[in-house]
């Protein structure tokens, strides 16, 4: 499985020049690359999550919806 390049944040893929080595905790090796947030990647990140607080989906809407998602992620477990 290949790590994140970049950040999802508010709906959208942002690229960053920032990178955090994944290290095995037993041989030392780096295994990957991932992607780090910013200041400004975490300002956006915190002001679409607060958005997202107030979003117009009610919880009945929000459940059917994460519901929805946990049976696809459960349908795939293998390959993720």
């Amino acid at each position: 499985m290949a790590a994140a390049k970049s950040l999802f944040i508010d709906g959208t893929w942002r690229d960053t020049s920032q990178r955090m080595a994944v290290i095995h905790k037993f041989t030392g090796a780096t295994l990957d690359e991932v992607a780090v947030a910013g200041p400004a990647e975490v300002d956006a990140a915190v002001q679409a999550a607060s958005e997202a607080q107030t979003h117009p989906m009610g919880p009945a809407e929000r459940h059917r919806v994460l519901t929805a998602v946990a049976a696809a992620v459960r349908e795939q477990a293998d390959e993720l």
